[in-house]
């Protein structure tokens, strides 16, 4: 994935792919097509640093409200990282998700699949 801008004016001092474990977190939505046509999706969430993946949860449509609930969790049990990669998905961009990051004092960046 490459990401092109930052939320709130963030600028790495240093390159993403420098980062240690736990320090940034990539949030992808996977839509797929099963054999019997019926259709899916799931979140995935991996440690930048790592290629961890740290949570993969289905649900039946993107909301950020799950999103929100699954980086909870995980923020519980491992901490919450420096920094949120995303895409541009409507959702990841919805006030409940900047929220929630300015409450944990997590940036996020915005980027495109290209």
């Amino acid at each position: 994935m490459k990401y092109q801008h930052m939320h709130r004016g963030w600028h790495p001092s240093r390159d993403y792919l420098e980062l240690i474990p736990n320090e940034a977190w990539r949030v992808d939505y996977i839509s797929y097509v099963l054999d019997d046509g019926h259709r899916g999706s799931s979140i995935a969430i991996i440690d930048v640093c790592t290629s961890e993946q740290l949570a993969m949860k289905i649900c039946s449509i993107l909301h950020v409200e799950r999103v929100v609930q699954v980086l909870e969790e995980l923020c519980r049990v491992r901490g919450a990282p420096q920094l949120l990669m995303c895409g541009r998905d409507a959702e990841f961009s919805r006030r409940k998700l900047l929220t929630w990051a300015i409450q944990h004092r997590i940036q996020i960046m915005y980027g495109s699949s290209r």
